[in-house]
């Protein structure tokens, strides 16, 4: 499958095709990491802890294989699934390569972690077929 991907990406750690939060050398360092900090808190009990942040290090994000068709053309590329999102988002290079033209424009601000809100800027709207 990670053959067939469109992406782009490369991880800062392994220079290999995957994001960085899904590499197996990060998951590594982090439980490593994570022992010599529990022996650094008994020397030091005073420490603060944060209560929001999790136990678990990986963090799992759910994708589908999906298909994308525009006038005969079909590609196969990874989806994530964002219960909390109201729009579907395409990488500029999927619009390049499908040769999608914009279907309409408008406004967007984005909602960002820790409540702030982006700027308004002009997205573009497209259309394409998808299949599961």
């Amino acid at each position: 499958m990670a053959n067939k991907c469109h992406s782009s990406v490369k991880c800062l750690i392994r220079g290999r095709r995957h994001y960085m939060l899904l590499c197996s050398d990060l998951r590594k360092e982090n439980s490593s990491s994570s022992k010599d900090k529990e022996i650094n808190e008994e020397e030091n009990p005073t420490e603060a802890l944060l209560t929001n942040i999790p136990i678990e290090q990986e963090v799992y994000l759910k994708t589908i294989m999906i298909r994308l068709r525009h006038k005969g053309k079909e590609i196969c590329v990874c989806a994530l699934l964002d219960d909390g999102s109201h729009r579907s988002y395409l990488e500029k290079d999927l619009v390049e390569e499908l040769k999608l033209c914009p279907s309409g424009k408008e406004m967007l601000s984005k909602g960002l972690f820790g409540g702030g809100i982006s700027p308004a800027a002009e997205h573009k709207r497209y259309t394409v077929q998808l299949k599961v």
